[in-house]
């Protein structure tokens, strides 16, 4: 049935790509007091929905009725027979929609107002409560400031502290497993009954201390085996030009020897294997020395020729 047809009804047009797009197939619904205008372009095709508003309308003229009196719609609606009629005689959707969502929504409004009451109360009760916790506080920090400042005046502390020193000094202070701190006294001087290391020996913790400085001696060790390890694992050789060694245990000392040896004879590998140079004498190598002797040598024979 091509509703849209019909006088009296509202047309309902959907956006379809910039383009307005009669519905030709429309009707009216009601889901928990609220109204809707339902269309679609066919059987199987989606559906639209709208709700159903009443619009402005021109003043009625020589009208007397007060419209601000709305009441009139919701007053026994299920007995008011003429009213129901009337507005059924009119055939205008918006008004027969904008009727009954009043009167669903006048329906709730009893329990509406019972929530609102509720709250209302909860919220009173919650600020009394509050009211009342707050004095009670204010109540407990004025005596425990009135307490305070009474310890104070009094110098309490003073007085306690005097009398506990007084009592340590004779010997008589209780209690070994605690101790407050006094001025001199860091420890309970009863706390150890005996002498401090004979309680340590007859408890074993001197044992304990011994594993724990032969441990911490062993964890020194290794630190240092491992810092001497790092050292020569960088070290460059001034023997053989290598790394990995220090010049004390160069394998080949005289890799680098040229023209003279420049080993010194303390080498620990010196003699292992024999240098093909000659040793170096006051700093000069042989072959050197050699030919200023034999250059003196003939200086002087041609001197006493002369």
């Amino acid at each position: 049935m091509r509703w849209h047809d019909l006088p009296g009804i509202p047309t309902y047009a959907i956006n379809d790509n910039g383009q307005m797009k009669a519905l030709p197939y429309i009707l009216f619904r009601e889901v928990l007091g609220q109204t809707f205008q339902v269309g679609t372009t066919g059987m199987g095709c989606p559906t639209y929905s709208r709700e159903v508003l009443l619009g402005p309308s021109d003043p009625i003229p020589n009208s007397t009725v007060e419209d601000h009196d709305l009441d009139y719609f919701v007053k026994d609606p299920t007995f008011n027979f003429v009213v129901n009629q009337a507005i059924e005689s009119l055939d205008d959707p918006g008004l027969t929609a904008e009727v009954a969502r009043l009167r669903a929504m006048h329906l709730q409004l009893p329990a509406i107002v019972e929530r609102a009451n509720l709250v209302e109360q909860l919220m009173r009760s919650f600020q009394a409560f509050h009211e009342s916790h707050h004095a009670r506080n204010q109540t407990f920090m004025t005596r425990l400031d009135a307490c305070k400042n009474r310890l104070i005046a009094g110098q309490a502390r003073s007085q306690v502290e005097r009398a506990a020193i007084e009592i340590t000094r004779r010997g008589e202070a209780g209690g070994r497993f605690y101790w407050p701190g006094l001025p001199g006294y860091p420890e309970h001087p009863s706390r150890f009954p005996q002498t401090r290391r004979e309680q340590i020996i007859a408890s074993g913790v001197e044992r304990w201390v011994e594993e724990q400085d032969r441990q911490e001696e062993k964890d020194a060790q290794e630190r240092a085996d491992y810092n001497l390890a790092q050292r020569q694992r960088k070290h460059r050789c001034k023997w053989c030009r290598k790394r990995g060694h220090f010049n004390k245990d160069c394998p080949a000392p005289h890799a680098e020897c040229d023209i003279y040896c420049k080993v010194p004879g303390t080498h620990r590998r010196y003699r292992i294997k024999k240098c093909d140079f000659p040793r170096n004498q006051g700093g000069r190598p042989k072959t050197e020395v050699k030919a200023w002797k034999n250059f003196f040598n003939l200086s002087h024979n041609e001197m006493d020729l002369d």
